[in-house]
């Protein structure tokens, strides 16, 4: 991460950060890697004489050119097509940090680095989150039979580091969505007790229980035949606060019940109130508010609906005061 950073820095025109950040690479890669530190430190010598050549200072950047060409005659890769794994690695994350279009190509860079260093546990992490964001942008087409590699992925860096609560919550979300409720929460419980702080253990947690209510949802819907429980679910599953495909799913399935339900009786109050939720989640306030009332006219003593309403009102009054 450090490498972006730096780039970002020197077309910022902050050098002298710039520098310090490639320094604090070379001293933490030295620190967690110890006597094989030297090929870790390629890419930063790499990186080191770029910023020393654009900086002007031309006898440090040959320098550090010639570290990068004593490195490569003694670790010689067997061919000028091919790069060292640990450059591999670090290209591998540059993609991932970049955005999502590039997580093809991080996965591609993981697994050349993995080649030659198959239980290495920082690439083998890389390649499961690589592979997790990959299946997460195409998950639309993904079907529910297929296991995807990130599980496999998952599953064997954990081998490699037991305690990393990331890659835990990650494999939950994944196990979660192929109905391996059990083992997915086990891998929760771990993961909050090991890290409960971390912001990304957070995320996953959270999107573990959203996708969670939508498949239940689902169950209950389609195998079930009861619309009670799903109801419930959908609920939960379109209230979480992650903008995902999964809410608007919970969204579409609760409109299709609600309006199916106004279809039989236009004086359902539930289903006038099922709308106003969506709505309400969806950002549509005032919209909210007219399914609520509706609602209210359907079922007049009810505390619910009354509670949501007042509360819109007074959300759609401060919204026009400001």
């Amino acid at each position: 991460m450090q490498h972006v950073l730096m780039v970002l820095r020197y077309l910022q025109s902050q050098r002298e950060e710039a520098l310090s950040l490639l320094n604090q690479s070379e001293e933490t890669i030295r620190e967690r890697h110890g006597d094989e530190s030297e090929r870790r430190l390629i890419v930063t010598y790499g990186d080191m004489a770029w910023l020393k050549y654009h900086a002007g200072d031309f006898a440090q950047s040959q320098s550090y050119c010639q570290k990068v060409e004593d490195m490569l005659v003694k670790y010689p890769t067997g061919s000028s097509a091919s790069l060292l794994p640990e450059v591999y690695g670090e290209q591998a994350w540059t993609y991932l940090k970049l955005s999502k279009s590039y997580y093809l190509q991080a996965v591609d860079s993981f697994r050349k680095a993995l080649e030659t260093q198959t239980d290495d546990i920082e690439w083998n992490a890389g390649y499961a989150i690589a592979l997790f964001r990959t299946e997460e942008w195409v998950l639309e087409n993904l079907q529910e039979t297929e296991e995807p590699p990130s599980i496999k992925q998952l599953h064997f860096a954990l081998e490699l580091n037991p305690d990393d609560a990331v890659l835990q919550s990650m494999l939950a979300v994944k196990l979660g969505a192929y109905k391996k409720y059990e083992e997915a929460e086990g891998l929760l419980k771990k993961a909050l007790k090991t890290d409960p702080d971390n912001p990304h253990v957070s995320r996953y947690v959270g999107k573990y229980f959203r996708n969670h209510h939508q498949r239940f949802g689902d169950f209950h819907y389609h195998h079930k035949r009861n619309e009670a429980q799903a109801i419930v679910h959908y609920t939960k599953g379109l209230l979480i606060p992650l903008k995902k495909y999964e809410k608007k799913i919970c969204a579409k399935k609760l409109k299709k019940i609600a309006e199916r339900r106004l279809s039989r009786n236009p004086g359902d109050g539930e289903a006038l109130a099922l709308l106003g939720q969506v709505a309400r989640a969806e950002g549509n306030r005032k919209e909210a508010a007219e399914f609520y009332e509706k609602a209210l006219n359907c079922d007049k003593d009810n505390e619910e609906y009354l509670s949501a309403l007042c509360e819109l009102r007074l959300e759609l009054q401060g919204s026009s005061s400001d």
